[in-house]
């Protein structure tokens, strides 16, 4: 009933002063009384429909913002070889170095990580967790890690890994075995302009017991508190003279630590190949020997890095 029916009823009741019918006026407000029924049970059937579909909307809009996963990578070259002034760890050696691609630190917030796919940057490429790989030339490659979720969500991580080239230069360990007694010998092959070196040996405690330590095969010619002199150079056959530090010898822990340089002034420094120390040890027992060269240094007069490949 519109507003301007209700005037129309109050025009008739004021008729009914006048003895006029007042049927009309009744039927009129009956058909209010309908209406507003019609219209309260459409409201009942609107309201919980809105809130459905409100609800499904809401769903639909978390869904859609899900949070993306969290990439980590952790990429661990072997640590052998170690080169040069790479102390606590290695240089990525073209064709030597094993190189391991770990993501098992990414996750997913609101799921779970379905796929790693790693991308090395020289064209090879592998899926899974963890992946190892060696690269066969050297150069800087841009390694690329793609975790996929459970709902499709791609996130990529990029880095950067430089690989050098195979050094010309080695150094390594040779042993000679007399009944209990053991000669290791630190030889160095193919080196240029060696000015100075040093390096750590480990060995099991429980297998050696070091004894002595010396510069190639000859003795010092003078001693000056714990630095001998020496008529040659920083091993034998070489020219010039060369400075050799007293070296740490742990037993307890299985350490020893060496260090020589040629001597200041024209001395020429080292060039071919020779033997850098020889160390005796008593054998204790028929354990591994567990001998293992470390902290490597080669350097030229003016302190640069001399590329050398530890081989054990």
């Amino acid at each position: 009933m519109r507003l301007r029916d209700l005037c129309s009823a109050k025009d008739i009741i004021k008729k009914k002063r006048k003895g006029e019918k007042i049927l009309t006026v009744k039927n009129k407000f009956s058909v209010l009384r309908r209406n507003v029924r019609i219209i309260a049970l459409i409201m009942l059937w609107l309201v919980p429909t809105s809130a459905l579909a409100y609800a499904m909307m809401m769903k639909i809009t978390i869904k859609g913002s899900s949070e993306l996963p969290i990439a980590y990578v952790e990429i661990t070259p072997d640590t052998k070889p170690n080169v040069g002034w790479e102390l606590n760890g290695s240089k990525i050696i073209a064709g030597e170095t094993m190189v391991t691609f770990n993501a098992s630190g990414s996750y997913d917030p609101d799921g779970e990580i379905k796929e790693c796919i790693w991308e090395f940057g020289d064209g090879e490429h592998e899926r899974g967790v963890v992946a190892r790989h060696v690269y066969s030339k050297p150069g800087k490659f841009c390694a690329r890690l793609t975790i996929i979720d459970d709902e499709g969500n791609k996130v990529e991580k990029y880095r950067e890994i430089i690989v050098y080239a195979k050094p010309k230069s080695e150094i390594s360990l040779s042993l000679n075995q007399d009944g209990r007694y053991l000669i290791v010998f630190i030889i160095v092959k193919d080196v240029n302009n060696l000015y100075g070196w040093q390096a750590g040996l480990q060995f099991n405690p429980e297998a050696l017991k070091c004894l002595t330590v010396e510069k190639g095969c000859s003795k010092p010619n003078a001693t000056f508190g714990t630095t001998y002199i020496y008529s040659e150079g920083l091993f034998s056959g070489s020219d010039g003279s060369a400075l050799w530090f007293a070296p740490t010898i742990d037993n307890k822990n299985g350490v020893i630590s060496l260090m020589s340089c040629t001597l200041l002034g024209d001395s020429p420094p080292a060039s071919g190949s020779g033997i850098l120390a020889v160390i005796s040890f008593e054998i204790l027992s028929d354990q591994s020997y567990n001998l293992e060269l470390n902290n490597v240094i080669l350097c030229t007069r003016d302190g640069e890095e001399i590329p050398v490949l530890v081989k054990h």
